[in-house]
């Protein structure tokens, strides 16, 4: 976000990135500790008739005069509009926010890069497009893609108790799963 300035009541003349591409006070802090009114707004600033009238004292020679000739010079060019200021939306060439233009953002600076295009399958359900798109990035919770990013788990199951499990016994009795004892 950055602020688009027409009569710039709103911005702050010194704290605000307004002209320049960076803040005033920064670019200019000997000046800027020579100003009396710190929090002052660029439109108060400009309609006074001179820029150093707000100073505690006159501006000697060296830096000093060198910042301050630069700050007249840069505040040559600014014109006033009869319009308030607004904030602009600085991802998107219109200046208007979308989710669109976020989701860019968060999708190229946080996702991981996969070098292959992800392909979904209109008529298979989208459970199974995700299921082969989690294989296809190794990102399924297995033992050891867990591990990789060391996450420990301590857990060990003998064949006896995952014969014991209460599903498996519902499965039985349904006679869905044969588990037990085969006779040959």
């Amino acid at each position: 976000m950055r602020i688009k300035l027409r009569n710039k009541e709103s911005t702050a003349f010194w704290d605000d990135n307004w002209i320049g591409g960076k803040v005033l006070k920064y670019s200019f802090p000997r000046t800027y500790a020579l100003e009396t009114e710190k929090e002052v707004t660029v439109n108060s600033k400009m309609s006074d008739t001179r820029l150093e009238n707000s100073l505690r004292r006159s501006i000697r020679g060296g830096v000093e005069h060198v910042q301050f000739n630069e700050l007249f010079d840069m505040l040559q060019s600014v014109s006033l509009m009869p319009y308030s200021d607004r904030w602009v939306w600085s991802l998107e060439g219109s200046g208007e926010f979308s989710v669109a233009s976020i989701q860019k953002i968060i999708d190229d600076n946080c996702l991981s890069k996969v070098d292959t295009r992800t392909l979904w399958i209109k008529y298979v359900p989208i459970k199974v497009n995700v299921l082969t798109w989690k294989i296809k990035i190794e990102a399924l919770p297995t033992r050891f893609n867990i591990s990789r990013r060391d996450i420990h788990i301590y857990f060990k199951c003998t064949s006896e108790e995952a014969l014991s499990l209460p599903i498996l016994d519902d499965l039985k009795e349904m006679s869905v799963l044969d588990v037990g004892n085969r006779r040959k």
